[in-house]
């Protein structure tokens, strides 16, 4: 087991259920995996991937809902509902991943959160 995995044991479910091919989700606070693997600062292999911790907390929370006709995806006819960051959440070290910021939140098409970054 990791530290990680003895800091949030929900975090080695979550990955075990992924390796199995079961679809998992996510709620705040997630474990801290997300923001140390992928990007410049890699991460274990029992950790989820960046790509992982969006699709849990995009894609999969909507198909959770069984609301995939109208979140989990930016598509037309959908909500709307998304998140401009302060930095590309991919490519970034894991200690400037730690420190990414919203700079603008779109609710069902409204903005409910702008910092004015022109």
């Amino acid at each position: 087991m990791s530290k990680n995995d003895e800091l949030d044991p929900k975090g080695l479910a979550r990955r075990n259920a992924l390796k199995a091919g079961v679809a998992v989700g996510a709620a705040l606070p997630a474990s801290g995996a997300h923001a140390e693997s992928g990007g410049a600062g890699g991460g274990s292999q029992d950790e989820l991937s960046r790509q992982q911790a969006l699709h849990a907390y995009t894609r999969a929370n909507a198909w959770y809902l069984n609301r995939e006709k109208d979140l989990g995806s930016i598509e037309v006819g959908k909500l709307a509902d998304l998140v401009v960051l302060d930095r590309d959440y991919f490519s970034v070290s894991d200690a400037q991943a730690r420190r990414t910021r919203p700079v603008l939140t779109v609710v069902d098409g409204k903005i409910v959160y702008d910092v004015g970054v022109a």
